[in-house]
C-alpha cells in the first residue's frame, strides 16, 4: 500500500511516496509577482433578531505591488481605519472587538479570496 503525505512548506511542496522525497513548485513564478488583491471582514454587534453571526466584508481590492506578505499587511493596515468607518456606516452597527479586521490575500492564489462565502444578513462594502 502506497502511503502519500504532502507538506506545505512556504511556496515548496513536498510529497513523500515510500521513502523517496520530491520536491514541485506549488506556485507558478508569475503569481508571486501578480498584482496584490486583498479581501476584508469584520464581525458586527448582533442584534435580537438576527439568526447568526453578522461580518461586514469588503469587495476584493487590487494594488499594483507584488503579492507578498508584507505588502498585504501594509496594505491592510492602511485600509482598517477606512474599512471599519464604512462599515459601521453602511451597516448602523459597531464592529466587535477592537477593530481589527480579519483578511485575506492572493499571496497564494487568488482561490483563497474568492471563495470567501458571504451570507445575505452580511453587509458588503466597497472599497477602491
Amino acid at each position: 500500500m502506497l502511503k502519500v503525505i504532502t507538506l506545505m512548506i512556504g511556496k515548496i511542496v513536498l510529497t513523500l511516496l515510500g521513502l523517496s522525497l520530491t520536491a514541485t513548485s506549488a506556485i507558478a513564478a508569475s503569481d508571486a509577482q501578480a498584482p496584490l488583491k486583498v479581501r476584508l471582514a469584520i464581525g458586527l454587534v448582533n442584534v435580537s433578531t438576527d439568526t447568526g453571526n453578522v461580518d461586514c466584508v469588503s469587495n476584493i481590492i487590487s494594488r499594483s505591488v507584488p503579492s507578498t506578505y508584507a505588502n498585504a499587511v501594509a496594505e491592510v493596515e492602511k485600509l482598517k481605519p477606512g474599512f471599519v468607518n464604512l462599515c459601521e456606516q453602511k451597516s448602523g452597527r459597531k464592529v466587535v472587538g477592537n477593530g481589527n479586521p480579519r483578511w485575506g490575500s492572493n499571496q497564494y492564489g487568488d482561490q483563497k479570496i474568492e471563495d470567501w462565502r458571504i451570507h445575505p444578513r452580511d453587509t458588503v462594502v466597497s472599497i477602491q
